[in-house]
């Protein structure tokens, strides 16, 4: 890991430490760096997606970045049109991934911003549409998605039901069942050794030591894996409506999955079962980040990406029946 120090994280270290000094009644917070078991200095965002585009960084230099960001931005796109195809046909599947682009900030604000929740939401989307073709493939996938944002772990159970709900046979589950938790496994478990032996938390990570600057002196920041019922309680409605980081204001395609809820309701048992669960999902993500204290002061709404893709999946069965009702309409016409 001696390699992922770089000499700026100590200069800033030392340069916060005497402005915190100087500035005593001041707190200084950064985004750049956390601290190892062992004292050392390591970036502190996922590693994983600076390792995925640093071929187009060497090939292209500071537009590679921004390839890269495209061709993620692609594959969610596909991945989501996948799972819609299969659900609901092609032509649903067409309008539910541009519901996702205008619906979404997708394209206003993540076309242009190298964001590590993207690729996270991109490893979601991937594994589900996996899932029931190759569990194995999508296991390793859902567990990526832990390397991006460990809370992504919420909407897996939903997921894997969704593929193979209760009352699925036994026999016929067993070896999917397997095949996912065996990619799961051997992709996590590594990784959680390894956040043990770095940073002495295998599930905080590298979110476990981070330097925070006051009074000349080094705390830690608790604010960053600080979750409480309180700020759900306190901040619910600002979070879902009337703040720009709210989840209807960056996400308005929800406005058509909830509006489409009760219809999708009373559809047949297997349809029903796999929307509802994929609601349940993207609610999962949500209540979670609720209760998260940064969320109105760190672009919250990024946060939820995957809940909210997850939760416009279902529109594709709406879409389905008005292409239906509107081809009958102009047959009968």
């Amino acid at each position: 890991m001696g390699t992922l120090e770089r000499p700026e994280f100590y200069r800033l270290y030392a340069y916060f430490i005497e402005e915190s000094r100087i500035h005593r009644d001041r707190t200084y917070r950064q985004d750049v760096f956390t601290e190892a078991a062992d004292g050392r200095l390591l970036p502190k965002h996922p590693v994983i997606i600076s390792v995925m585009a640093a071929p187009f960084y060497g090939w292209m230099g500071q537009v590679g970045f921004w390839v890269f960001q495209q061709l993620v931005l692609l594959a969610l796109i596909i991945s989501l049109y996948r799972v819609a195809r299969d659900l609901a046909g092609p032509e649903a599947a067409l309008l539910t991934c541009a519901l996702a682009a205008a619906g979404t900030n997708l394209v206003w604000y993540y076309s242009y911003n190298f964001s590590y929740d993207i690729p996270g939401t991109m490893f979601i989307m991937a594994g589900l549409s996996y899932l029931k073709r190759y569990p194995l493939l999508a296991g390793t996938l859902f567990a990526l998605s832990l390397y991006v944002r460990a809370a992504n772990v919420v909407v897996l159970p939903f997921l894997v039901l969704a593929c193979w709900p209760p009352g699925t046979d036994f026999r016929r589950i067993l070896r999917p069942w397997i095949l996912v938790m065996s990619g799961f496994l051997a992709v996590i478990l590594p990784y959680l050794a390894l956040n043990h032996l770095i940073y002495g938390d295998a599930l905080k990570g590298n979110y476990s030591l981070i330097p925070v600057f006051a009074q000349g002196k080094v705390l830690y920041d608790v604010e960053t894996t600080d979750f409480s019922w309180r700020f759900f309680r306190e901040e619910a409605l600002a979070r879902l409506w009337g703040h720009p980081e709210s989840v209807l204001y960056a996400y308005p395609g929800l406005f058509v999955s909830i509006l489409s809820l009760p219809w999708i309701l009373r559809l047949p048992g297997r349809e029903r079962r796999f929307a509802v669960l994929l609601f349940l999902a993207g609610c999962s993500m949500i209540v979670l980040f609720f209760c998260y204290s940064g969320w109105l002061k760190a672009h919250g709404d990024r946060y939820v990406l995957p809940a909210a893709f997850l939760m416009l999946i279902p529109t594709a069965l709406v879409f389905r029946r008005l292409s239906n009702a509107l081809q009958s309409r102009l047959k009968k016409g």
